[in-house]
């Protein structure tokens, strides 16, 4: 059986797809290959292959029928996908806050390529599952998937929601940075996704508007200076400031 191709046909590409991809197809093969490995569950080796926890599930000159099958098809390769999937859209969302690029389209990049990737994986699951119900010659219908895929599409959706809101609010934080602190030696720092875009003493400020003849910028300065927040955050230095103006 072929399986569906690992991409995005027709899709314009935000500048970090390639990377997403990247890492959505090492994932793809990685998975891949665990389950290519319940193929040679009936070759005369013993079969050995972990669960995602970390233990050990054996069989040896068994058919695949009962516990194997209820192990192959109930939890075995879920954790993995769930483990691949949550990386890649944390990554998603990640990139997006340091590429300054809208993370909800960013993020739905990584989760349509997911959603391939979960169609791909239990496709194979079908393919060796009619594999070692058949007797090398006759083979049975390939198992109906639909459920499993429409599960594990479910969980991946969910997870991306969130990542989504949590980037939104990271870029929300970032675009508007305002700190004061000090007097005659303080700061004004005024930023843009962190990024600093003006630094200057407050004094240096308040002496700068008030040679000036700008009405409103004085007027506009005297009412942060009288605001009580900023007051504290000045000191003694306040009423001093508010006088030059």
């Amino acid at each position: 059986m072929s399986l569906e191709v690992l991409g995005l046909p027709g899709h314009r590409p935000t500048p970090v797809f390639r990377r997403l991809e990247k890492k959505v197809k090492d994932a793809d093969e990685r998975l891949l290959k665990l389950v290519t490995k319940w193929a040679f569950l009936k070759a005369d080796p013993k079969f050995e292959i972990a669960r995602f926890d970390g233990s050990i599930i054996t069989y040896q000159g068994i058919a695949f029928a009962g516990s194997p099958v209820l192990v192959f098809w109930n939890g075995f390769i879920e954790p993995y996908i769930e483990n691949e999937s949550l990386n890649i859209l944390e990554e998603a969302g990640t990139l997006a806050t340091e590429c300054d690029l809208p993370p909800d389209t960013v993020i739905e990049e990584a989760r349509c390529l997911l959603h391939v990737l979960v169609r791909r994986v239990f496709s194979k699951m079908a393919d060796v599952d009619r594999t070692l119900r058949g007797d090398g010659i006759h083979f049975p219908e390939p198992k109906d998937v639909t459920s499993h895929i429409a599960a594990m599409s479910a969980y991946i959706d969910s997870e991306a929601q969130i990542v989504t809101l949590k980037a939104s609010r990271k870029r929300d934080d970032s675009i508007h940075n305002i700190n004061l602190s000090g007097c005659n030696n303080a700061q004004i720092q005024l930023g843009n996704n962190n990024i600093q875009v003006l630094q200057i003493s407050v004094q240096k400020l308040v002496e700068e508007v008030a040679r000036s003849n700008d009405a409103e910028a004085k007027s506009r300065l005297q009412k942060l200076l009288e605001n009580s927040t900023v007051a504290s955050i000045l000191g003694a230095g306040a009423s001093a400031l508010f006088g030059m103006l």
